[in-house]
């Protein structure tokens, strides 16, 4: 996976979010896939900010993010944003993945990735583990017991409670 990318379209105008860092790279390789003249695509994050609500992502003018907190209460913040997000088990890309993930192992398949329309890099090997129904990895949620107030390392043993090893072995992600 190169680029992931969320947005709203109201009809006019398509409006899309990414990951920081991603802006650019994906700026660039929208602007290389063009077929239409009439398409025209920039970078708008000195304007608009990106606010979720209720499982739904708002662009919202920066100049009236205050205006949208006074209709919308409270802003809540990135972890509780964060929390809701792993809850949901909706991953993010470069957080929850790496650079060997795949669409299928992170639950993309028919969201973010389709497996009828056209070529694209990468189109065999998640068709193949399509068809074959076992991805190499998944992302699992994992409920930790508290006893300790961090996140385990990545590549850390995982053992269930009964003091078994994980059948996957190791900690690949931190979330």
């Amino acid at each position: 996976m190169e680029h992931y990318f969320a947005g709203v379209d109201d009809g006019e105008t398509f409006t899309a979010h990414t990951e920081p860092g991603g802006v650019e790279p994906l700026v660039t390789w929208l602007n290389q896939m063009k077929f239409m003249t009439r398409v025209e695509v920039s970078d708008a994050s000195a304007d608009l900010a990106v606010v979720w609500r209720r499982g739904e992502h708002h662009f919202i003018p920066r100049t009236g993010l205050r205006d949208f907190a006074d209709v919308a209460g409270v802003p809540c913040g990135l972890w509780a944003y964060e929390a809701l997000r792993i809850a949901a088990g909706n991953p993010r890309m470069g957080l929850d993945t790496d650079h060997r993930s795949i669409p299928n192992e992170m639950g993309w398949l028919g969201s973010a990735v389709h497996l009828e329309k056209g070529c694209y890099r990468g189109a065999e090997t998640v068709a193949r583990v399509h068809t074959l129904g076992r991805p190499p990895r998944r992302l699992t949620l994992l409920h930790f017991d508290g006893s300790e107030n961090r996140m385990p390392d990545v590549g850390a043993e995982i053992h269930l409670e009964d003091g078994s090893r994980w059948p996957h072995g190791h900690l690949s992600s931190p979330l």
